[in-house]
Order: structure tokens, then C-alpha cells, then sequence
């Protein structure tokens, strides 16, 4: 009787590691998510700056910075998407996966792209719109 509890006893205590260990894959995604995007929005608003104080060599350096990290936030989005979630609802992980794609693709992308194609004004429209209501939409869906 003693070895069958202990055996389930060590049988939970797995399922427990493999669920925290789930739980850490998870984590990491979006804390490095988080990272990327802090980044990207950075790299843009040095290039924005650059593009101000007419520095070319410092705009083109930060496009690419923030080419490099926006590639890493749509691998880590296809990589969440595809992550078991184990005991995370449905709703909750289809929330923070299309937060944080509407904010990649409404707001970082085209802040790029106006940037990379000499549209300073249209980049400040968005940074101080569209991005800071998809921004704060994202980090909604991860606080829950």
C-alpha cells in the first residue's frame, strides 16, 4: 500500500514539474516578447531621431536593429502559437496571441515601414496612438 502511494505520489510530482515546466516555456516566450518589443520601439524612436538630426548612418543602423528585433517578436509570435499551454484557458492564450499580433502588425510594423520610407510624421502618429492603445492592450492580456 505504501510503495502504490509513494509511486503516486511521484507520478503527481512529475505531472507537477512538466506543468511548471509548460508554465516556464510560457513565461519565457512572453517575457521575451516583452524584451523584443521594449527593443523594436527603442531601435525606432533612436532611428526617428536620427531622421530628425539628419544622421543617415544612425538611421540606417537602428532600421536595422529594429529589423532584427521585429523578425524575433513574428518568431516568437508563430512560436507561441504552436506552445503547449497546458492548464492556461483557451481565452486567455488566443487573447495575448492576438494583442500582441494586432500591436506587431497594427503599430510596430507600420512605424517601420514609415520610418523606412522617410514618413516621420506618420511614425509619430502612430507611436503616439495606435501603439500606445495596442501597447497597453497587450500588457492587459498578459496581466490576467
Amino acid at each position: 500500500m505504501f510503495r502504490a502511494f509513494a509511486l503516486y505520489s511521484l507520478s503527481q510530482l512529475n505531472d507537477e514539474i512538466d506543468l511548471t515546466n509548460v508554465q516556464q516555456i510560457n513565461g519565457d516566450i512572453i517575457n521575451g516578447a516583452i524584451g523584443q518589443y521594449y527593443r523594436a520601439k527603442s531601435a525606432l524612436d533612436r532611428a526617428a531621431e536620427a531622421k530628425t538630426s539628419n544622421n543617415p548612418t544612425l538611421l540606417a543602423t537602428e532600421l536595422r536593429t529594429a529589423e532584427e528585433e521585429l523578425a524575433r517578436l513574428k518568431l516568437g509570435l508563430d512560436t507561441f502559437k504552436v506552445t503547449d499551454h497546458a492548464n492556461i484557458n483557451n481565452a486567455t492564450v488566443d487573447e495575448i496571441y492576438k494583442s500582441s499580433y494586432r500591436l506587431y502588425s497594427q503599430a510596430m510594423v507600420p512605424m517601420y515601414e514609415a520610418l523606412k520610407g522617410e514618413r516621420a510624421d506618420t511614425f509619430q502618429q502612430i507611436s503616439s496612438g495606435a501603439y500606445r492603445e495596442l501597447r497597453l492592450d497587450f500588457t492587459t492580456a498578459i496581466d490576467k
